[in-house]
């Protein structure tokens, strides 16, 4: 197997668990949403506007690697296989993004006894 098919072969792969990620987010943020929507969240102290977006992030996160990879495409002569890779590392971190999210709301659902409690009944009947 030549280097290209490997490459080629390779990104097909990402490209594929990339799918398999984003649908998983998906099916995830859709079933809190569908109990947040009947069960609204306590409101949380909304962080300072004029935080950068490093800065407003609680935990170390892989957000810092992706930007890392996306500066160095960036600064590189750029071909089809590397704007894919730039592409799926975009969706990557929309997919961090919306599982940070949910993170969020998760710790939100069991810090309240009572939305846990909520939790548990729905899951009963929905899960």
């Amino acid at each position: 197997m030549s280097a290209v098919e490997s490459i080629k072969d390779d990104l097909a792969k990402v490209v594929r668990e990339m799918r398999l990620l984003k649908s998983e987010v998906a099916k995830l943020t859709a079933t809190i949403k569908v109990f947040t929507d009947k069960h609204p969240l306590p409101e949380r102290t909304p962080m300072p506007p004029d935080l950068k977006r490093h800065e407003r992030v609680a935990t170390s996160e892989p957000r810092l690697e992706i930007d890392e990879a996306i500066y160095q495409l960036r600064n590189a002569n750029l071909d089809h296989p590397t704007q894919l890779i730039q592409a799926v590392a975009k969706q990557i971190d929309g997919a961090l993004r919306d599982v940070r999210a949910a993170r969020n709301q998760v710790e939100a659902i069991a810090d309240d006894s009572d939305l846990r409690e909520d939790w548990k009944a729905w899951q009963k009947t929905n899960g």
